[in-house]
């Protein structure tokens, strides 16, 4: 995607309720896409729905779909912890 585009695009993914995580990448040689959105659903065919949904409104049709396999506990950070 071109650089003028970034903003856009990084704004109307950012809008949805099922993005979480919206960001510029750097490109490689192997991985030309430059922007990253974490997507969450309830399955797989919901997080490919909205995928859908966001590249037609910005005029995608080169993207690459990522899954998670493994799901990490999240913890609060401990600033003050008690010895």
């Amino acid at each position: 995607m071109s650089q003028e585009r970034l903003d856009e695009v990084g704004a109307k993914f950012a809008s949805y309720p099922q993005v979480s995580h919206c960001y510029r990448r750097p490109t490689f040689d192997d991985w030309p896409y430059n922007v990253f959105a974490m997507i969450h659903a309830m399955s797989r065919d919901k997080c490919e729905a909205t995928v859908r949904k966001i590249a037609a409104e910005v005029g995608i049709d080169d993207y690459a779909v990522l899954y998670s396999h493994t799901e990490y506990k999240k913890e609060r950070v401990k600033y003050f912890a008690k010895v």
